[in-house]
């Protein structure tokens, strides 16, 4: 009937109209998952090279301890190599040793810092690798889904337009046996209307 072809038909359509919506959501979300790929990349590459600095830091840090240690050691020695009665060479000794130390402290503690932070900077740098990468494999699903929801909404243009075609086809079937029934109908009430003005006819015949 004609009821079914046209709700067939309105069917289809929301159908169609489903399948774009969904592949227009998807290309959204393509588009803010790829965009926050690009920034956490350009926030990896800030990392790598404050990693880099830090790295750099800290190797003239250890450079500097190294030296700050072999001075200590150096007038250690040459302390042990003083004698008792030669005091004032001695205590000229222990003052340099003492501000030696206190530099090698001072130099240690920086060098503590710059390793925490250099630590801390390669932890950040693993989460940053690892968002990437979680990123990156959201947005091949997505373009996947992508290919996948394509395929889909042609095969169902395709058959839509079959269908359609189909469906024009059987509106005209439909229309012609309309044709065929009222012509019939009205044959029938025409052949009716004749019958009943032959039967007032002979009823006036008689009457007279």
């Amino acid at each position: 009937s004609y009821c079914y072809v046209f709700l067939t038909h309105t069917k289809k359509i929301q159908k169609q109209k489903s399948l774009d919506v969904q592949y227009k959501g998807l290309e959204t979300v393509l588009l803010e998952k790829e965009a926050l790929v690009e920034e956490v990349i350009a926030g990896q590459k800030e990392i790598l090279q404050m990693k880099h600095q830090y790295e750099k830091i800290l190797q003239q840090r250890e450079a500097e301890v190294r030296d700050a240690q072999a001075e200590v050691d150096k007038l250690a020695t040459k302390m042990n190599t003083v004698g008792e009665k030669e005091s004032d060479i001695r205590s000229t000794l222990q003052k340099k040793y003492d501000a030696r130390m206190k530099e090698l402290e001072l130099k240690l503690r920086a060098l503590r810092a710059h390793e925490k932070e250099a630590e801390h900077l390669k932890r950040i740098q693993t989460a940053k690798e690892q968002k990437i990468k979680h990123l990156q494999g959201e947005v091949e699903g997505i373009k996947k889904q992508k290919v996948t929801l394509q395929k889909r909404m042609r095969e169902e243009s395709e058959n839509f337009r079959a269908q359609q075609c189909q469906q024009m086809k059987e509106i005209a079937r439909l229309k012609r046996d309309a044709s065929k029934k009222d012509s019939a109908l009205s044959r029938l009430n025409m052949k009716q209307e004749n019958q009943e003005r032959l039967l007032k006819r002979k009823a006036e015949d008689i009457a007279a």
